[in-house]
């Protein structure tokens, strides 16, 4: 299957809790060109996910949904409505 395509974060920060590690990976200005871009994070053993805005929106249709969309190569994908918006999307897994 054939998504869109590929985008890379600005930068990606890991904290560890035991057997369990937080990605912060930031997605900056310009990053995302768009609708529908992959990011292919290689991180293994996803168990949740979350994408935090940089900036509050006006409309409905201005958020990014992200989708986790091949678990073995914590692949995510990227949709959103009118424009495109920075922000962090933070990965839990396990080590």
């Amino acid at each position: 299957m054939s998504y869109g395509a590929a985008v890379t974060p600005t930068s990606v920060v890991t904290e560890n809790f035991g057997n369990t590690t937080l990605y912060k990976a930031n997605f900056g200005s310009g990053k995302f060109t768009d609708t529908g871009m992959v990011w292919t994070s290689n991180i293994p053993s996803v168990i949740g996910y979350w994408f935090q805005a940089a900036n509050s929106t006006t409309q409905t249709n201005e958020g990014i949904d992200v989708s986790l969309i091949a678990a073995a190569t914590g692949q995510f994908r990227f949709t959103y409505g009118i424009t495109a918006k920075q922000g962090d999307l933070f990965v839990l897994a396990l080590t």
